[in-house]
């Protein structure tokens, strides 16, 4: 299973030349087009361009593909184009171009031939009513109304009003659900209600910390990208690798939360609509580092009059997936992790999909937005120490020097995997490891409790997580 390719490479090209001056970003520029954005390459090489040496300087957006208003490109919010050109299907387009010209925009590898919002068939057709106008295929009655579904043409209130031109297809749901049902909010594929057990898979993963964590290129191609699954059926709008998966089951009977996480989809010979399962290496090998990856269990609460759910976990390791193997991830050791958040009526909810709110024909999250209005949240920490322990073997050092921010100045000259300890960092630190922004004896940003110094990385996130059908144990390794 493999991701979207054009749209993908230019989103990880993106990312990689946040924060780069321009004599290094065109380096990486023509580096990047050498590899695949889901490759552990283009992981590797992003963040050294993005986090090591002098080059790196403040970040900045990614620049958007076309301007708003032109043609072939987004409407603007309230619904109108440049002059000469009308906005359908939340797209400029010129009203009198029947055929499959135009340039500009954004090619048909985004999405599929002859769909709403994407290219026209080479003889200037589009399915179903769908008219061909500057080459893409438009609603022919619909005018005015922005693709965030905002009011008519002019501004005045008159045009009919367009909503949902990212909403899946009814084919992403749940098997025989459609988008009149609650859990299409959230595309989930499967649905918990009246069900003793609520399974859902984290569908977006915003970090607010570690500081490291909310670059752009470690949040969008190192997360967000991962975390999003792979659907071959482009009308759902998931192109993501599938490869990060944070896993929830609520037993309703036990009142008890199982967190985990899920090996690569890849792996699998299935598409998430067909179900994940379980990253389990309980008995391996403890020299493994797969064998910290193990799923935790802790009661939590529930209110059902509003859906509001909260569980405290006292470790959980979290493993990153960068690349379609067991073996390549970046292991979070968390301690005290609070999950709390609000399930959905029908559990099978946290949080939804912003259809309304993103740009067709690619309907893509970006730096602008994201994809999912999140309903909830992680909090808790990861000490210092514990961080070196834990191996990052794409970058070569582990996630001590990988959080610190400097991978120059907190990186020994260990032949394997480079660490804080002894680092220059630490030599000049008067043989101390780096400090964070979190003491994990108070478990507050008082530092008073930790004889002044933060031992600890606070991790704060919020998510959003969709229905899904979890079968067990994964069949491979452990």
């Amino acid at each position: 299973m493999q991701g979207t390719g054009a749209f993908s490479r230019r989103r990880a090209l993106g990312a990689i030349t946040v924060g780069l001056n321009f004599g290094t970003r065109d380096l990486c520029q023509q580096q990047a087009s050498r590899v695949r954005w889901h490759d552990h390459a283009c992981f590797l090489l992003g963040f050294l361009l993005a986090f090591v040496g002098p080059a790196c300087g403040s970040a900045e957006l990614p620049a958007k593909e076309c301007d708003d208003g032109d043609e072939r490109c987004a409407c603007f919010s309230n619904g109108t184009c440049q002059n000469g050109l009308e906005c359908r299907s939340g797209l400029c387009v010129a009203p009198d171009t029947t055929s499959t010209g135009g340039s500009g925009g954004v090619p048909a590898a985004e999405c599929g031939v002859g769909d709403q919002g994407c290219e026209c068939y080479s003889n200037g057709t589009c399915n179903q009513s769908l008219e061909c106008l500057s080459g893409l295929c438009v609603d022919p009655g619909a005018t005015g109304g922005g693709d965030d579904g905002s009011g008519g043409g002019g501004g005045d209130g008159g045009g009919a009003v367009e909503h949902g031109a990212c909403f899946p297809a009814d084919e992403c749901f749940a098997p025989g659900k459609t988008g009149s049902w609650a859990g299409a909010e959230c595309i989930a594929v499967a649905d918990n209600k009246g069900h003793n057990h609520a399974q859902l898979r984290v569908s977006q993963l915003l970090f607010q910390s570690p500081a490291v964590m909310t670059q752009p290129f470690m949040q969008t191609t190192v997360v967000t990208e991962n975390i999003t699954p792979t659907r071959q059926n482009q009308a759902c709008r998931q192109m993501g690798t599938n490869r990060f998966n944070i896993l929830f089951d609520f037993d309703f009977q036990r009142m008890e939360m199982k967190q985990g996480t899920a090996i690569p989809q890849a792996l699998l010979d299935h598409e998430i609509g067909q179900g994940t399962c379980w990253a389990d290496y309980t008995g391996a090998n403890p020299a493994d580092l797969k064998s910290k990856i193990v799923p935790s269990v802790a009661p939590f609460t529930f209110d059902a009059s509003t859906g509001r759910f909260e569980a405290t976990f006292a470790t959980m390791n979290l493993p990153i997936y960068v690349a379609d193997t067991e073996d390549d991830f970046a292991l979070f050791p968390l301690r005290e992790l609070v999950v709390s958040g609000t399930l959905s009526a029908g559990n099978s909810c946290i949080g939804k999909y912003r259809a309304d709110d993103l740009s067709p024909p690619s309907c893509a999250p970006d730096a602008y937005g994201p994809s999912w209005e999140d309903a909830g949240r992680y909090v808790g920490y990861i000490t210092v120490a514990d961080a070196d322990t834990v191996d990052v073997s794409s970058l070569g050092f582990s996630l001590c020097t990988l959080l610190s921010g400097d991978s120059v100045k907190w990186k020994n000259q260990e032949r394997d995997i480079g660490r804080c300890i002894n680092s220059r960092g630490y030599q000049e630190n008067g043989n101390r490891m780096p400090e964070g922004d979190w003491c994990s004896v108070s478990n507050s940003a008082d530092a008073n409790a930790c004889g002044g110094v933060w031992d600890a990385w606070l991790l704060d996130t919020t998510f959003a997580a969709s229905g899904v059908r979890i079968d067990g144990r994964c069949p491979t390794g452990g």
